[in-house]
C-alpha cells in the first residue's frame, strides 16, 4: 500500500517532500488511512476535522477520535464547528450542499493563514466509481465519465489507486481504529444509494465490476485528454471574442459536440447546441435563452452576451473638460485644444469637433429609437438605426452604441461617426477633442 501510495503521488506529481499538506479527516477508515500513510513517509502535515453538528453526540465523539489520533502522532490538529442546518436553509440549499460549501471555505481558510500548500482529501476507487454512475444518472459529458480527477487546482487525491477494501485490509493490517458513520447506510442520500443498491446488481453480472468499471474510467481519462487536445485545437480558428463561426463548427469532424463544448461555460445545454445546429429555419436575429447568458444567431455567427452586463440607461451630463466612466471599464475623455494629432483622426475612439458650434452641458447617452443625425461626410439626416444596420451591426453590438448630445442635436455616434454640422473647418479655431479609454 506505502509503495502504490508513493508511486500515485510520483505518477501525478501531486506534492512533493518540501509542500505542507491539509488532510481533510472524517474519523472514518478512508481519511484515517490517507493521514497514516502521509505520517508513515514522513509528509509534513496537518489535520482539519468538521463538526457539523447534524448528529448529535456522534458528531462530538468524532472530533474527539479525530483529536487523540493526531496527539498520539503529534500531527497539528485544526477544528471547527459549523450550524450546517441553519447555513443550509438561510441559503435553501441541501445539507450536503451546505456542508461541501462550508468545508472548502474553511479550508481555504486555513491554508492561506497557515502557509499550507496542498489540501488532500480521501476519495478513492470506489467513490470515483460512485461519481461516474451519478453522472450517467444525471446526464454528461465525457469529462463527467472520466471520475475524480487525481489533482485540481491545490486539491489531491492521492488514494484513487485504492479499492475501499484495501483501504480497510490496511487499517486492519496496521492496527488502525476509525469511526463507522451511520448515515452511510442511510439510502435517501443518492450517492449511497448507487453505493448500496446499484453497484450491488452489477456485480451480480460480473463479480469482477467495481475493477472492471475503474479500468474503463482510466481508458476514458485517456481519451478525454485526446478529446480536449482536438476542441483547444479548434476553438483558435472558431471562437473569436464573443463570435462563434457557425460555418467552421458545421465544417468539423463533430459539429454538435464543439458547439456545445463552447456553449456549456454560459450554461446552455445538449439539446440548446442541437437546436441551433440542427433548425434550418433559425434566421438572423434569432435568440437563445440560457439562466445567465444569450445567444443571437447573426449571418453565420453565434454572439453571446451576458445578461448581467447591460449598458445603463441613465445620461451622463458632461459639464467640463475631463475624463466621464459610462459603460464597464469604457470612459470619455475630454480636452480642449487648437489643433488636432493627425495621427489620431482616423481612429475611432477619437473624434474632433469644432468647439464655437457646441454648447454645455452634453449629454452622453445610449441611442434611442427615432434618434437621427447628418452623417459626416453627408448633406441629408439619417436615423441611426438606419445607419447602424448599414454598418451591419448586430443586435447586441448595437445595443452598446452610445450617442453624445450638444443642445439635444447628436454631434458624435459614440466610435463611429461625427455629425457633419459640427466637423472641424478652415474656419475652426478651437477643438474639442474626444478620446474613449
Amino acid at each position: 500500500m506505502q509503495l502504490s501510495f508513493l508511486h500515485f503521488i510520483q505518477k501525478h506529481d501531486l506534492v512533493d517532500s518540501n509542500q505542507k499538506i491539509l488532510i481533510a479527516v472524517s474519523g472514518g477508515v478512508d481519511s484515517i488511512v490517507l493521514t497514516d500513510l502521509f505520517y508513515q513517509n514522513q509528509f509534513k502535515i496537518a489535520v482539519a476535522h468538521c463538526n457539523f453538528q447534524l448528529r448529535g453526540n456522534e458528531s462530538d465523539e468524532d472530533e474527539k477520535f479525530v483529536q487523540q489520533f493526531c496527539y498520539t502522532k503529534n500531527i497539528p490538529f485544526f477544528v471547527q464547528h459549523f450550524d450546517t442546518a441553519i447555513y443550509a436553509q438561510q441559503k435553501n440549499i441541501s445539507i450536503q450542499m451546505a456542508a461541501r460549501d462550508l468545508r472548502y471555505q474553511w479550508f481555504n481558510q486555513l491554508i492561506n493563514e497557515n502557509n499550507l500548500d496542498k489540501l488532500a482529501t480521501a476519495h478513492h476507487k470506489n467513490d470515483s466509481n460512485e461519481t461516474v454512475l451519478l453522472n450517467l444518472a444525471r446526464g454528461t459529458s465525457i469529462q463527467g465519465l472520466s471520475g475524480i480527477l487525481p489533482k485540481r487546482e491545490n486539491i489531491i487525491r492521492p488514494l484513487l489507486f485504492a479499492t475501499k477494501k484495501q483501504l480497510i485490509d490496511y487499517a486492519n493490517q496496521n492496527k488502525l481504529s476509525w469511526r463507522e458513520d451511520a448515515s452511510n447506510s442511510s439510502n435517501k442520500y443518492k450517492r449511497n444509494f448507487v453505493r448500496n443498491k446499484i453497484i450491488p446488481l452489477f456485480e451480480e453480472l460480473n463479480p469482477y465490476f467495481e475493477q472492471r468499471f475503474s479500468e474503463n474510467i482510466e481508458k476514458l481519462s485517456e481519451v478525454r485528454k485526446i478529446y480536449n487536445y482536438y476542441i483547444e485545437s479548434e476553438l483558435k480558428h472558431i471562437l473569436l471574442d464573443d463570435k462563434i463561426d457557425l460555418l467552421k463548427i458545421k465544417n468539423s469532424i463533430s459539429p454538435i459536440s464543439l458547439l456545445w463544448e463552447i456553449i456549456k461555460q454560459w450554461n446552455f445545454s445538449y439539446s440548446d447546441a442541437l437546436n441551433i445546429l440542427n433548425n434550418k429555419n433559425t434566421n438572423s436575429g434569432k435568440l437563445f435563452l440560457s439562466n445567465s447568458h444569450t445567444l443571437l444567431k447573426d449571418r453565420n455567427f453565434l454572439i453571446c452576451k451576458d445578461n448581467l452586463s447591460e449598458c445603463s440607461n441613465k445620461p451622463i451630463l458632461i459639464e467640463k473638460e475631463g475624463s466621464y466612466t459610462y459603460y464597464e471599464n469604457k470612459s470619455i475623455h475630454i480636452t480642449f485644444a487648437t489643433r488636432f494629432d493627425s495621427n489620431l483622426i482616423k481612429d475611432s475612439n477619437c473624434a474632433f469637433l469644432d468647439q464655437s458650434k457646441i454648447k454645455f452641458p452634453l449629454k452622453l447617452r445610449k441611442w434611442q429609437k427615432g434618434d437621427y443625425f447628418i452623417p459626416f461626410g453627408m448633406k441629408g439626416k439619417q436615423k441611426i438605426s438606419d445607419f447602424l444596420t448599414n454598418k451591419k451591426l448586430s443586435v447586441f453590438e448595437k445595443e452598446k452604441v452610445y450617442v453624445l448630445l450638444s443642445e439635444e442635436k447628436i454631434i458624435w455616434v459614440v466610435n463611429h461617426r461625427i455629425s457633419n454640422e459640427f466637423k472641424i473647418t478652415n474656419n475652426t479655431k478651437n477643438i474639442i477633442q474626444l478620446h474613449i479609454k
